[in-house]
């Protein structure tokens, strides 16, 4: 009996054992499964990524007079057009793009597509037939932005974006510039030749451009405040004659 009830002892003691393990052992499977599941989605990104822009690639071959080319040193494509096709594909471009250059009569529908882009290299819709950027309400990251001779009343469309080097946002019907709220640098803004353009307070978190902004040299109705990061900074403005002109309050 004493033999049984040691041996019951010595079952149970194992038993524990094995069920720890199987817990402690369980644990490690689900994060080994997460993390396949990460790596899988990521491998999928990739794979739609690849055959959007594949698809596009032959899209402009058959459709655009120009070339499609990939470009060894940008690793991923860089597409022009010359025409305004309408392009099936642009609702595949996800994730992230290095170089996409808008048809020049493109609109908001043709480019629609392009929502799901994240980051971009260059973003070059000058001369597209568009009033506003709310296609490009989940980029985050772009380099460089052209919006030059275009019809955009603002640029609300991009308050999500959080990076940007260079914009360039020239000749249009631009009223206002709130959708820049979220930046503080930047390389280089371009923001002449905007006869609507009365209010800059958007600028104000910006602490510092690297090169310079480019203003027209006239008083802006809406000002940016006076203590605002902006008006504190020595961000060069070119232009305007007078500090006055763009900030809020008297200075020198």
């Amino acid at each position: 009996m004493t033999f049984k009830v040691k041996n019951m002892k010595k079952a149970v003691l194992i038993a524990s054992i094995l069920i720890s393990t199987a817990i402690v052992s369980g644990g490690l499977g689900l994060q080994y499964i997460e993390k396949q599941k990460e790596e899988q989605a990521e491998l999928v990104r990739q794979i739609e990524l690849e055959n959007a822009q594949n698809h596009l690639l032959e899209y402009y071959a058959k459709n655009c007079n120009s070339k499609a080319t990939n470009f060894p040193y940008l690793a991923k494509t860089h597409l022009r057009c010359s025409q305004n096709p309408q392009i099936p594909y642009y609702e595949n471009l996800k994730y992230e793009v290095t170089a996409f250059f808008a048809a020049k009569k493109s609109s908001e529908s043709d480019l629609s597509g392009l929502r799901g882009i994240t980051k971009a290299t260059i973003m070059d819709l000058r001369n597209a037939n568009i009033s506003n950027v709310d296609f490009l309400s989940n980029l985050e990251e772009v380099s460089i932005l052209i919006l030059r001779n275009t019809s955009i009343s603002s640029l609300d469309g991009l308050t999500a974006l959080t990076q940007l080097n260079n914009l360039t946002a020239v000749n249009t019907k631009l009223e206002n510039v709130n959708g820049l709220l979220k930046l503080k640098k930047a390389y280089s803004f371009d923001l002449r030749k905007n006869p609507l353009l009365d209010d800059v307070s958007g600028l104000q978190n910006m602490v510092y451009i690297e090169d310079d902004l480019f203003l027209d040299d006239r008083e802006f109705r809406v000002k940016i405040p006076e203590n605002s990061a902006f008006c504190l900074s020595d961000i060069q403005v070119r232009g305007p004659k007078s500090k006055n002109q763009y900030c809020e309050g008297e200075w020198e």
